[in-house]
């Protein structure tokens, strides 16, 4: 509530300037300027530009469709012969709407999605209450074994994500399955694959393929 006696300034600071200030940095024309410099300095110095926008999803999230989808183009140039742009939608939960882009790996037929990087908090936040509830309930397990953390920030880079589990169908593009494997048809996901074999796998397909880290 401002002071009566000075409608416009708190503690030295003018609020009506705060407040012109406020209105340019959220007016859609002054984004529409900033994303016209960052096309021309992508004609500079390359996708790499882009990916500046992608490493934080509240900034991503704010860019027009028109730019993003200029972006996901530079993306797809990045990767190369192997991945395809397949389509882009918009998924809301809540209050929050997202937009995503979906690749497709060519060679294996794996559906994966763009997904913006950002921070959040990692960790335990109530550290006693955690302490508490596995003293309570199991105390015979060693602490260690829940793996309780200290809230932390994490930062994650953009990533293509895959949609679902990969499939019998994708597996047998690349490796074929062993003789004591059951079959339990071309788009169930397939099961009881050890870490070593999975990771051998990977290597075979190539093209930057993974296992995505905890964190991600």
């Amino acid at each position: 509530m401002l002071d009566s006696k000075t409608p416009t300034e708190k503690g030295g600071i003018n609020l009506a300037d705060k407040i012109r200030e406020f209105k340019v940095q959220n007016d859609p024309g002054n984004q529409e300027i900033r994303e016209k410099r960052l096309i021309e300095r992508s004609r500079i110095e390359g996708t790499r530009v882009f990916r500046e926008i992608l490493a934080d999803r509240l900034q991503w999230n704010q860019c027009s469709h028109a730019f993003q989808d200029t972006v996901i183009q530079g993306v797809e140039q990045q990767l190369g012969a192997a991945f395809a742009w397949v389509e882009t939608q918009s998924y809301s939960c809540q209050q929050a709407t997202h937009r995503i882009a979906t690749f497709c790996h060519i060679e294996t037929n794996i559906g994966l999605n763009l997904v913006p990087g950002g921070q959040y908090v990692r960790g335990t936040r109530d550290m006693e209450a955690e302490l508490d509830f596995v003293k309570r309930f199991y105390p015979t397990r060693d602490i260690d074994f829940f793996g309780l953390e200290k809230p932390r920030s994490v930062t994650v880079a953009p990533m293509l994500m895959g949609r679902f589990p990969v499939t019998y169908a994708q597996w047998s593009k690349v490796q074929r399955r062993r003789k004591d494997q059951e079959w339990k048809g071309a788009n169930f996901p397939i099961e009881n694959i050890a870490w070593e074999r999975t990771q051998d796998w990977l290597r075979q397909v190539g093209d930057g393929l993974r296992l995505p880290w905890e964190r991600e």
